[in-house]
C-alpha cells in the first residue's frame, strides 16, 4: 500500500521560516552563505528546520560547485526567467545541494559533473556559470 504524504510548497504568499528567510536575506545582499551546526560544525542542508537560531552559524561559501542534475524549460512560468532557461541542482564544494539557474548560451554545453561557479549577475539573483 502506498502512503501519500503532503509536502507543503512555499509560494510567494506562504510564510518562510527564520532559516529560509536568513538564507534569502544573504542572497539579496549578494552573499552565498551556508549554514552549519555551531556545536558539531556539520553542514546543515538548506531543507533543515532548526528551531533555535543560536544553534546555526552562517559561513561564506566558496562559490565552487558541480552540476548534479538539470532540466531545460521551454515555457515561461515567470517574467524573471525568459525562455529557454536551465534549472539545476548544484552541489556546492561544501557538500550542500541547492536549486538554481545555470547561465549558458547553449544547454548542450551542460554536462553532469561539470564545475560551476556562483555569480550574482543581477542584484539578489544567484546563478551559476561554467567554470573553465
Amino acid at each position: 500500500m502506498i502512503q501519500r504524504i503532503h509536502v507543503p510548497f512555499h509560494t510567494a504568499t506562504s510564510e518562510l521560516s527564520w532559516f529560509e528567510q536568513t538564507f534569502l536575506d544573504y542572497i539579496s545582499d549578494d552573499q552565498l552563505m551556508v549554514p552549519r551546526c555551531s556545536m558539531s560544525k556539520a553542514w546543515l542542508p538548506l531543507t533543515a528546520r532548526p528551531e533555535v537560531p543560536q544553534c546555526v552559524e552562517w559561513v561564506a561559501a566558496s562559490g565552487a560547485a558541480e552540476l548534479y542534475s538539470f532540466v531545460r524549460y521551454h515555457r515561461q512560468y515567470s517574467s524573471d526567467f525568459p525562455v529557454s532557461y536551465q534549472v539545476a541542482l548544484v552541489e556546492l564544494r561544501e557538500g550542500l545541494r541547492l536549486v538554481s539557474s545555470v547561465d549558458v548560451g547553449d544547454a548542450v554545453q551542460l554536462k553532469i559533473g561539470m564545475p560551476l561557479k556562483a555569480v550574482f549577475a543581477r542584484r539578489g539573483h544567484l546563478s551559476f556559470i561554467p567554470q573553465p
